[in-house]
C-alpha cells in the first residue's frame, strides 16, 4: 500500500515521534509517499520521493527513511520484494535508501547494504559534558570570547539568511549540487515543529549557524556554516554545545551529530565532532537495482561522458 498522504496516524501508531520521518520533513526535497507493508504484528514502511524524469528514487535526506519493529528475515525480505514490484509498475530503473543508524539493518537479497561511515551521537540522559574533549572544551572558551550575538529562530527570514551562508560555504568545498539547498528548503524547514536555526550574529550581521532538529527521542544537528571559521575559532564548537543543551533543556533523549564528509577514521569533520562524545553508530545506505540492463547502460553513458566524475550510485540522475 502506497500512502501519497500524511502519514501521521501510522507513526502515532508505533509511536515514533521523530521528526526526520515526518510528512513535513520528507516534503523537503519532492513529493513523498510512504510504502507501508503489515504482517499481524510486524510493521514496516519507507518513506521515498520518487522521480519520474530519471525514473528513479531516494529517501530524504537524513535518516528517516526505513522503519520496522521487527528483524524478522521472511518479513523483511517479503517487504522488500513487494515495494520492488510495485515500484517497477513505475519503469523505475534503481533507489538510494539512506538507512536509519538506530533501526536494525535488514537483511535482505534485493537491496545491497554499503557501509558509508560512523556517524556520532550525544546520550542527553547521561552527564554528556563530562564526556566534552579537552580540545571541545577550549574551543567553546574561545568562542565566548568574540561577545557574539546567538539567537534560536524559527523565522523564515533567518533560515533563508542562513541558507543563503550555508550554500555559499558549500560551494567554496565543492559540494555536489544535491547539497545545495535552495531557498525553498529552507522556508519549508523553517514550518517544520521543533526546528531551529541558531544564528550567531556580530553588530547584526550574520557569521555563523546551525539548524537543529528536535524530538523527543532523537533530535539533530542538521547543518551548519561558519562566515569565516579563521576570524571567529571555536564558533563550530560553541554553535554545537548551545544545540546539545537546548535539545537537553527539551527533555529529548539524544541528539544525532551526524559523521563526517568521508568515511576516514581521519576525517575533519568526524574528529570534531568526536569532541562531543564517544558514542557512535554504523550508517549504511541500501542500493536497489530494479531494472538492471537500464541501469548499466545509464551509468556507462554518464561515466562516458564524465570520465572523471564521482562514482555515486544514482550518477545517471545528474546527467547533463
Amino acid at each position: 500500500m502506497i500512502f501519497r498522504n500524511d502519514w501521521f496516524e501510522i507513526l502515532k501508531k508505533n509511536d515514533i515521534d521523530d521528526t526526520e520521518y515526518s510528512y513535513g520533513y520528507a516534503s523537503l526535497c519532492g513529493s513523498p509517499e510512504m510504502f507501508l507493508f503489515e504482517d499481524n504484528q510486524m510493521t514496516a514502511f519507507m518513506i521515498f520521493i520518487y522521480d519520474n524524469e530519471s525514473k528513479s528514487f531516494e529517501t530524504p535526506y537524513g535518516y528517516g527513511s526505513f522503519w520496522s519493529n521487527t528483524s524478522d528475515e521472511i518479513f523483511l525480505n517479503e517487504f522488500f520484494a513487494s515495494f520492488h514490484f510495485e515500484i517497477s509498475k513505475r519503469g523505475c530503473i534503481a533507489g538510494l535508501i539512506r538507512y536509519n543508524p538506530f533501526i536494525h539493518l535488514p537483511k535482505t537479497d534485493i537491496v545491497h547494504n554499503e557501509f558509508v561511515r560512523d556517524i556520532v551521537y550525544v546520550d542527553l540522559k547521561d552527564d554528556f559534558p563530562g564526556y566534552y574533549s579537552k580540545r571541545t572544551l577550549d574551543d567553546i572558551k574561545r568562542a565566548k570570547l568574540h561577545n557574539l550575538d546567538f539567537d534560536f529562530s524559527t523565522s523564515k527570514s533567518d533560515f533563508e539568511l542562513f541558507g543563503n551562508l550555508y550554500r555559499q560555504i558549500m560551494k567554496e568545498k565543492n559540494a555536489s549540487n544535491d547539497l545545495l539547498f535552495k531557498n525553498d528548503y529552507f522556508r519549508k524547514l523553517s514550518d517544520i515543529n521543533n526546528t531551529f536555526v541558531l544564528t550567531a550574529k556580530k553588530d547584526n550581521s550574520l557569521v555563523g549557524g546551525a539548524v537543529f532538529i528536535l524530538s523527543r527521542h532523537s533530535s539533530y544537528y542538521h547543518l551548519s556554516a561558519i562566515k569565516n571559521k579563521k576570524h571567529f575559532p571555536g564558533l563550530s564548537g560553541l554553535l554545537l554545545h548551545l544545540g546539545i543543551e537546548y535539545a537537553h533543556k527539551s527533555k529529548s533523549e539524544k541528539i544525532i551529530l551526524g559523521g563526517g564528509m568521508t568515511s576516514a577514521d581521519d576525517d575533519s569533520l568526524l574528529f570534531f565532532k568526536k569532541g562531543f562524545s564517544h558514542l557512535k553508530k554504523q550508517f549504511f545506505i541500501g542500493k536497489m537495482i530494479v531494472s538492471e540492463e537500464e541501469y548499466k547502460h545509464l551509468t556507462a553513458e554518464h561515466d562516458k561522458k564524465n570520465p572523471h566524475g564521482g562514482k555515486i550510485f544514482l550518477r545517471y540522475k545528474y546527467s547533463k
